[in-house]
């Protein structure tokens, strides 16, 4: 589909082919730098939606991971014999950007009551789904099929299966559950939270044609020995809780959200909530401190990045050590390590100026 604006790329939607479980597997996703205004029915629902095919005979040589042609797609849809399954795709994550809570203002009140209220992990996606008979694609017994919101298959998925493995060995979906969305914690992905943990999060789940509310999923969670994230009260919203007929809203979060003072520990840090309402829309709203470590993390450090650790409230009082923890994982690359270096370098460099 081609973009309705002249910008560095010509398409919206992205779909990439591999070799993976014995399968051919197509995932659809949107291109990351798709804009605002593309957003609509369809590039939403390409959030790896994954097409599932029977892998001809003269490809079953290839090394899972393999390339494929989309052409094979192409045939497999077209030809009424040849058996095909699609994949519920992942809910999208909209950031609470001002444009995003500006559009808002097209849903009804009734729309956007908060149903839940969950950490933010900040880790990477993950779509379970059942395992296939790789001749007939009906479902057989064994660990779910794993696929990312891009790639049906890769080295980083073969590695998050294992992990599932060993943490879940004898995990399997619940009857009638044909998508489960994860959150992947694990040091490899680390971006500014340096978990004490590594496992599953679950997230989402698609059961009998629907996406399961928050209850529910709380309770499947215990049935598959699978944690979620933390949910937060919406009394901890608002200081002196709610009056009658008050009710917790979007801004409740981000003004907590803008509020947060980050402790000591590094492990602690709050990247921020994901807001869940009635309509089923999700948005990310994160912690302004975890914003200020992002930067940093992304290499954005100057004068202005750097004043927030000498004057703001939030952060101004951890010592530094915490926030290089934050930037340099176990799994840093060298580079990650050389922001934090010239982060401290700039703020030594500062600090005596400002306390003067």
């Amino acid at each position: 589909r081609k973009c309705g604006e002249p910008c560095k790329h010509d398409r919206s939607i992205v779909c990439k082919g591999r070799k993976g479980f014995g399968l051919a597997i197509f995932v659809f996703t949107y291109d990351q730098r798709i804009p605002t205004s593309l957003w609509n029915s369809y590039t939403v629902l390409c959030r790896g939606l994954t097409v599932l095919l029977r892998l001809p005979e003269h490809l079953k040589s290839l090394e899972d991971g393999a390339s494929l042609d989309l052409g094979l797609l192409s045939a497999a849809a077209q030809d009424p014999t040849e058996p095909l399954e699609v994949v519920e795709c992942m809910p999208k994550f909209f950031e609470s950007d001002p444009a995003t809570v500006q559009g808002l203002k097209c849903f009804s009140a009734d729309d956007l009551q908060l149903e839940a209220v969950l950490e933010k992990v900040d880790g990477s996606l993950g779509l379970l789904h059942p395992a296939r008979d790789p001749e007939t694609l009906e479902i057989v017994d064994g660990l779910p099929l794993l696929s990312s919101k891009s790639v049906g298959f890769s080295e980083d998925i073969s590695q998050v299966r294992t992990l599932l493995e060993e943490k879940h060995p004898n995990f399997r979906l619940p009857e009638g559950v044909r998508s489960l969305i994860v959150e992947v914690v694990r040091p490899e992905v680390q971006v500014c939270v340096p978990y004490s943990y590594q496992g599953f999060r679950l997230l989402a789940a698609m059961k009998d044609g629907a996406w399961m509310t928050e209850d529910a999923l709380d309770g499947m969670s215990k049935e598959l020995g699978m944690e979620r994230p933390k949910r937060l009260s919406f009394e901890a919203l608002r200081p002196g809780g709610y009056g009658a007929g008050e009710a917790p809203t979007l801004s409740d979060v981000m003004a907590k959200a803008e509020a947060y003072v980050m402790s000591d520990d590094p492990h602690a840090l709050e990247e921020g909530w994901v807001v869940v309402m009635k309509n089923g829309l999700r948005l990310k709203v994160h912690t302004e401190v975890w914003n200020m470590i992002h930067a940093w993390w992304s290499n954005r450090i100057s004068v202005k990045t750097v004043l927030p650790l000498l004057e703001d409230a939030r952060i101004n009082q951890v010592p530094f050590e915490s926030i290089r923890e934050c930037l340099c994982g176990p799994c840093a690359t060298e580079k990650r390590h050389q922001n934090a270096d010239a982060l401290q370098a700039l703020l030594d460099q500062l600090r005596p100026i400002y306390e003067d």
